[in-house]
């Protein structure tokens, strides 16, 4: 017998995986590889996050993100203090870089999965 407590945390993990999917497309539309600059089809790209997804304030957060071919994205996880270094000369200055590292590391509020996912969406439509 299912609980409404399962039900809803089923509810709100199926919100997950899809503010998930529509956040990951929307990083990998673009393209390329933003570490070593090799152009690929989007789903030949990975969403690499910079601080964790299991921080939840960041995990769908456009700055905390990029798109990497496999090979930088295994580097990225081989190499962590190589792509610190990356991300902090090439993709954020190092005060956004802070900023984004306070942002997950220490707020406690959680993002509203629905209006992320209306987001994405939104910029997906676009595209």
């Amino acid at each position: 017998m299912t609980t409404l407590r399962h039900q809803r945390k089923g509810s709100h993990a199926s919100l997950k995986r899809k503010a998930d999917k529509l956040f990951s497309a929307w990083i990998r539309s673009e393209g390329r590889c933003e570490w070593c600059g090799k152009r690929a089809e989007p789903r030949n790209l990975e969403a690499a996050h910079i601080f964790s997804r299991r921080f939840l304030t960041t995990r769908w957060d456009y700055n905390n993100c990029l798109a990497l071919c496999h090979a930088c994205h295994r580097k990225a996880h081989d190499k962590p203090i190589e792509f610190v270094e990356f991300v902090k000369s090439d993709y954020l200055t190092p005060t956004e870089y802070e900023a984004l590292r306070l942002k997950a590391k220490t707020s406690v509020a959680k993002p509203n999965l629905e209006e992320v996912i209306s987001k994405y969406q939104l910029l997906m439509e676009e595209i």
